[in-house]
C-alpha cells in the first residue's frame, strides 16, 4: 500500500512539474490513499498552478477557461488567497458585462450572463439588483407585446430610476414605446369601427398593423383569424363570433403538444403543461427545463412530480415548503408555499378536490418568461365554469366546459352551445391547434407553446 502511495505521489508530482495539470488533478481525484502532509503540500502546489494558468487565460481573454481552472483549483480545497482573489476578479468581470448588456437593453444576453454567474456561485452585492432590474425590463417588454402600454411604461420607468447615470438604453426604449403607444391608440378606433361594420379587408389590414406593434394582443389576433377564415371561402365564419353556425372546415392539426397557452379573453392567460414530471430552473439560452423561471435560482432547481395520491417536490438545490427547508423528495399539500433559493416564492394549489390538475401562481416578482397569470399542471381534466366546482372560475360562463385528455389528444365537451374553430359542437370534440372556442359571452383560445419557452 505504501509503494502504491509513493508511486501516486511521484507520478502526480512529475505531472505538476511538467505542466500536465489536468492529468495531475484527475490522479488526485481518484486516489484513495490517506492524505498525509506531503500529499497536502502537493495538492496546494497543484491548486496554485491551476490558479496561475487561470491568470494566463485571463490575459488572453479566455474567461471560460479561467473559470474552469478556478473551479478545479477550488475543488482541491486548498483555501489559497490567490484563488479567492481570482474568483473575485472573474465575478467582477461577469457583473460588469451584465451591467453593460443591461445598459444597452440586451436583456437576453444579460440574463444569460447572470444565469452563468448564478451557476458558478458568484457572490456580489450588485447581483440581486441586476437580476431584479433585468426582470422588470423584460416584464415591461412583455406588457408592450400584449398591448398593455401603461404597465409597460411603468415598468420601464422603474428600470430608468434604477439605472441613474447609465440609463440611455432604457430612455431610448421608453421613447420608442411611447411612439408605439400613440400609433396603437390611433389605429385601435379605426379597427373597432371596421369590426362593427364587418369590413373584413379593412379589419385584416388594420389588425396586421396593430399586431406588428403588439404581437401578443390576443383579442385582435382572434378577430383577425376569424375574418381571415371568412375571406378564405367561408363567409359564415365571419358571424360565428356572435351566432354559432355549423360550418364544414378541413380537419385541422390536433392539439397534442405537451405545453400550450390558454388565453381567456378579458380574463386571464395560462401556460398549461401536461407532463407528470416538471423541472423548474432559471430561464436562459442554455437551459432546457420544462418550466423556465426568470429568477435567481439554479439551472435545474427542483422538479414537481405528479403521483397517484398527489404531488411531490424533488429538491436539487435549496427548496423550502411553507418555510421549512427540505433535502429530499417531499409531499405537497393542497395549498402550499414553495420557496426556491432565497427570493423566489411560488404558490402551489390543487383547486378542485379529487382532481390532480394543479396550479402554480407567482408570489414574488419572479415568473416565467411569458405573460401568463399562472401555470396549470394538467392531469386528466380542466373545468372552466362560473361555479365553485371548477378549476378556473370564469365570470359569465354559465355552462360548464371540460377540457380532458384522451389517447388521440385533448378533447372538449360543453353543456351549452359552443363553437370550436368555427364549428358548432354538440358533443365531445378534439381540440385543434390554435383553436378558438366561443361559449356564450366567453371566448378563449389555445396556442401551442414554443419548444423553448420565451427564447
Amino acid at each position: 500500500m505504501a509503494n502504491n502511495a509513493d508511486s501516486f505521489y511521484q507520478k502526480t508530482k512529475v505531472a505538476v512539474e511538467e505542466g500536465r495539470l489536468d492529468e495531475a488533478l484527475q490522479s488526485i481525484r481518484v486516489q484513495k490513499s490517506p492524505v498525509n502532509s506531503k500529499t497536502r503540500e502537493l495538492i496546494s502546489t497543484l491548486a496554485n498552478a491551476l490558479a496561475h494558468r487561470a491568470d494566463r487565460h485571463l490575459t488572453l481573454d479566455n474567461e471560460e477557461a479561467a473559470w474552469i481552472d478556478l473551479t478545479s483549483a477550488e475543488s482541491l480545497r486548498s483555501n489559497l488567497p490567490r484563488i479567492e482573489k481570482l474568483r473575485s476578479t472573474l465575478t467582477k468581470l461577469m457583473v460588469s458585462r451584465a451591467q453593460n448588456y443591461l445598459k444597452e437593453g440586451a436583456l437576453r444576453q444579460c440574463e444569460e450572463v447572470l444565469g452563468k454567474l448564478r451557476d458558478r456561485n458568484g457572490a456580489s452585492s450588485e447581483l440581486s439588483t441586476l437580476v431584479t432590474t433585468c426582470v422588470m425590463w423584460i416584464e415591461g417588454r412583455e406588457f408592450a407585446e400584449t398591448g398593455e402600454f401603461q404597465p409597460a411604461m411603468a415598468s420601464l420607468e422603474r428600470v430608468r430610476r434604477r439605472l441613474t447615470g447609465s440609463d440611455m438604453g432604457v430612455i431610448r426604449e421608453i421613447e420608442m414605446l411611447s411612439k408605439k403607444k400613440d400609433e396603437f391608440e390611433s389605429l385601435k378606433p379605426e379597427f373597432n369601427n371596421a369590426v362593427s361594420k364587418r369590413d373584413a379587408p379593412r379589419i385584416i389590414e388594420l389588425a396586421n398593423q396593430l399586431l406588428l406593434i403588439a404581437p401578443r394582443e390576443h383579442t385582435i389576433n382572434r378577430i383577425r383569424n376569424a375574418f381571415l377564415r371568412g375571406i378564405e371561402g367561408n363567409s359564415n365564419a365571419l358571424w360565428s363570433i356572435e351566432k354559432p353556425e355549423t360550418i364544414d372546415l378541413p380537419a385541422p392539426a390536433i392539439l397534442d403538444d405537451s405545453a400550450f397557452f390558454l388565453w381567456i379573453d378579458g380574463f386571464a392567460g395560462y401556460l398549461v403543461l401536461l407532463d407528470d414530471k416538471v423541472s423548474i430552473g432559471h430561464a436562459g439560452a442554455e437551459n432546457s427545463v420544462n418550466l423556465p423561471w426568470v429568477a435567481d435560482i439554479g439551472r435545474v432547481h427542483a422538479s414537481l412530480i405528479r403521483q397517484k395520491e398527489g404531488f411531490a417536490i424533488e429538491p436539487h438545490l435549496t427548496v423550502a415548503i411553507d418555510g421549512n427547508k427540505i433535502t429530499e423528495t417531499s409531499i405537497l399539500g393542497e395549498d402550499t408555499s414553495i420557496s426556491l433559493g432565497d427570493t423566489c416564492e411560488i404558490n402551489f394549489k390543487l383547486p378542485y378536490r379529487g382532481s390532480l390538475t394543479a396550479f402554480l401562481f407567482p408570489v414574488s416578482h419572479h415568473r416565467p418568461p411569458a405573460p401568463v397569470d399562472a401555470i396549470i399542471l394538467l392531469s386528466q381534466t380542466l373545468i372552466l365554469w362560473d361555479n365553485e366546482a371548477s378549476h378556473i372560475r370564469v365570470p359569465g360562463l354559465d355552462k360548464k366546459i371540460v377540457i380532458y385528455r384522451t389517447s388521440q389528444g385533448l378533447n372538449i365537451k360543453s353543456e351549452g352551445i359552443t363553437v370550436v374553430a368555427g364549428k358548432k359542437i354538440t358533443g365531445p370534440s378534439l381540440l385543434p391547434n390554435n383553436a378558438l372556442v366561443i361559449s356564450g359571452s366567453v371566448t378563449f383560445s389555445l396556442e401551442p407553446a414554443p419548444a423553448r419557452l420565451g427564447m
